[in-house]
């Protein structure tokens, strides 16, 4: 008799345990929901933070995964979110939402949609949890291909680094010693 009762904790704790993580997971869907934009209220969510990279050849080699991508319709809008001690959006996030937005215009999975001119940064509070959402306008094609061309161009030592008038984002630029401005 005993062991019958243990197997029955044991059985029930299970149950428990699993209506609980789907739960969870049903609970954060329904956060997300509840925090997004007006404008994506009505939104398909079709793409969230997939296993793959997905990748395109145009403009020009790159992948990514985005954190999640939204159907209006035929018009697909990213999102990345950030965790950060102060919510303020970077140009890297601005760049990295945008390589999305190409990503998604030029992928062949996505054929038949079109890809909206903006995009979401959703700031997340690691202090206050608070959750805000900034829409960024995407680069364009050519903005993007000018940005890689530099990149590449400072890889080869063919260009010179412009100094940052934010010295903490010095710490991990692999240009500093050539930099101008680091002194």
């Amino acid at each position: 008799m005993g062991i019958l009762i243990i197997i029955l904790a044991i059985a029930v704790l299970v149950v428990v345990a699993l209506a609980t993580k789907s739960q969870g997971r049903n609970g954060k869907a329904r956060a997300r929901r509840h925090t997004l934009p007006d404008s994506l209220k009505g939104a398909k969510l079709i793409l969230c933070e997939p296993k793959h990279s997905i990748r395109t050849l145009k403009p020009f080699p790159i992948h990514g995964r985005p954190d999640e991508v939204y159907a209006l319709g035929k018009t697909l809008v990213p999102v990345d979110t950030k965790t950060r001690n102060v919510t303020t959006v970077r140009d890297a996030d601005i760049v990295k939402l945008s390589a999305y937005g190409a990503i998604l215009r030029h992928g062949r999975q996505f054929r038949g949609y079109q890809v909206a001119g903006y995009g979401y940064i959703r700031l997340i509070n690691r202090k206050t949890g608070r959750v805000a959402f900034r829409r960024i306008k995407l680069m364009s094609d050519a903005e993007l291909v000018a940005l890689n061309e530099r990149r590449l161009a400072l890889r080869e030592g063919k260009a010179v680094p412009r100094a940052t008038t934010n010295r903490r984002m010095c710490g991990g630029c692999g240009q500093r010693a050539k930099c101008p401005g680091f002194a």
